[in-house]
């Protein structure tokens, strides 16, 4: 039996798919949240530290990227619908923001800093690892 070209089967494997990688988020998730309570005194959140695990499983091929590849476009797809109780946030308490407006602006300012620094120099490590040389 077909349906929109593809067969019912090729439909129920693909949802399985989907499936089997929310699985495997999640538990990086709870992981990660375990992993927060045992280190209250590293500042990552367990969401934090569960992406962390997920990398190091993913760089060091113990986890198959095909395991999570299709939830995660999946959810990537549906980001901005992540960011709505934010937007809600930030328009119920828009007084509170505008009150620490200048905190604010240097958080996000040494943030973005911060993370184009980390940034240029990790590709720029992968980038020397992947010619040979030194970084």
């Amino acid at each position: 039996m077909r349906h929109g070209g593809r067969s019912l089967r090729g439909w129920a494997y693909a949802a399985l798919d989907l499936v089997r990688g929310l699985v495997v988020l999640s538990l990086f998730w709870a992981a990660g949240a375990g992993l927060a309570t045992l280190l209250p005194a590293v500042p990552f959140t367990g969401s934090l530290w569960g992406m962390v695990l997920l990398f190091a499983a993913l760089a060091s091929g113990r986890l198959p990227e095909a395991w999570v590849a299709r939830a995660a476009r999946a959810l990537v797809g549906v980001l901005g619908l992540l960011f709505v109780p934010v937007g809600v946030g930030i328009a119920a308490y828009g007084s509170l923001v505008v009150d620490n407006a200048a905190a604010l602006a240097v958080a996000l300012g040494l943030g973005s800093a911060a993370t184009l620094a980390a940034t240029g120099w990790v590709v720029r490590a992968f980038e020397a690892r992947r010619r040979g040389g030194p970084s």
